[in-house]
């Protein structure tokens, strides 16, 4: 059994970094030429690109290592411009919930708020620079003004954002989880153990933000559960330690239902995550959520979906290393375009500032 996990769960890092490095120098680098021309095609063909090495997540997870994915709660489809807050019950929920978005959301339109250390990650950190996903430091002195600076990018352009962020900060590990506790009590706060209390400021900021650039945007209030083994770290991947269901509970909530001043919204987020703690304490005892169930299963269009991106990846795959073997000069393409590729997201301030930089 441990052989069987262990294969799997290095199969699964293998194709995915391969298809990460493999797909981005031949997609996201010639892209970089286009920048400083045109930043709206750039933006446009790098959401293209990104988007179909998401999609291969759910269809390596579901089609292949038979992780199931279930949905309850307000079968709302994610249409236009929008805010997702999960909880972030490990490192890889971000992952996890390209399940949810390959269904009911656009993958082509998603962006993720996450700490700045990731996007320094060789091969991933590009593809994650590419798409124009959202760093913190965790000094709002900097962050504010860099997220603020991001959003009204995307707004600027009447762009259909669908940002995903994580009000706590981190994960749920047991050493996040004990500080979380030690940081309740001295606060005069819950104690919670399926949640950290979140973090405001960022979500306030974004909500604001996006009120300022475009039509007020709805909140979807996403929950993630998992049944079976919770992959905690990297080392769980690798040992093929995955969930046998990964559960979503989502709650739409529009607009208008949001408060208007900093304070009510951080009141507000507050409550949310109060009812998260309850509902994941449910969770946890039962195995599944109370709201009904919407999705159990993968629909047709979906299974074809993944089967599509599956084929597709590996007829690239072939072909790509076939060129690799018969022309040289692919591989000097290879070898130019991964220098140029770390040069750009190592020592510069990274593919998505630069975007940034070029479109003031």
């Amino acid at each position: 059994m441990f052989r069987a996990r262990l294969f799997n769960g290095v199969s699964f890092l293998l194709i995915i970094t391969t298809v990460a490095y493999f797909g981005g120098i031949w997609f996201i680098t010639p892209t970089i030429a286009i920048l400083p021309f045109s930043v709206s095609l750039y933006r446009k063909l790098n959401d293209w690109n990104v988007a179909t090495w998401f999609r291969l997540v759910p269809a390596l997870l579901e089609l292949v290592f038979r992780v199931r994915v279930k949905i309850s709660g307000d079968h709302c489809p994610l249409e236009g411009p929008c805010v997702i807050i999960l909880n972030h019950r490990t490192r890889f929920d971000w992952l996890f919930a390209w399940c949810y978005m390959l269904r009911l959301g656009n993958l082509t339109k998603h962006k993720i708020i996450l700490k700045s250390a990731l996007k320094r990650l060789p091969i991933f950190g590009w593809a994650m620079q590419a798409a124009q996903f959202m760093f913190l430091s965790r000094d709002w002195s900097n962050d504010e003004k860099y997220m603020t600076d991001s959003i009204k990018y995307f707004t600027s352009q009447q762009y259909p954002i669908q940002l995903l962020l994580f009000p706590e900060g981190t994960d749920l590990s047991e050493s996040n989880k004990a500080k979380g506790q030690k940081y309740a009590e001295e606060h005069g706060l819950q104690k919670y153990n399926y949640v950290l209390h979140p973090r405001t400021k960022g979500f306030v900021c974004c909500i604001q933000a996006l009120r300022q650039g475009i039509r007020p945007v709805p909140v979807y209030d996403m929950t993630i559960g998992y049944v079976g083994a919770i992959p905690q770290n990297e080392s769980d991947i690798a040992t093929g330690h995955w969930p046998e269901e990964i559960h979503f509970d989502c709650t739409y909530i529009p607009s208008s239902q949001l408060p208007m001043e900093d304070s009510e919204l951080e009141g507000w987020l507050k409550t949310r995550w109060q009812q998260k703690e309850e509902k994941l304490n449910e969770f946890y005892a039962n195995n599944h959520f109370s709201t009904p169930y919407f999705e159990e299963g993968n629909s047709s269009w979906i299974q074809l979906s993944m089967l599509a991106t599956l084929i597709s990846w590996a007829t690239f795959h072939v072909a790509i290393f076939y060129g690799l073997y018969l022309f040289s000069t692919l591989r000097w393409y290879y070898l130019g375009a991964t220098l140029l590729l770390i040069i750009l997201t190592q020592f510069t301030n990274s593919l998505e500032t630069i975007v940034l930089r070029i479109y003031k």
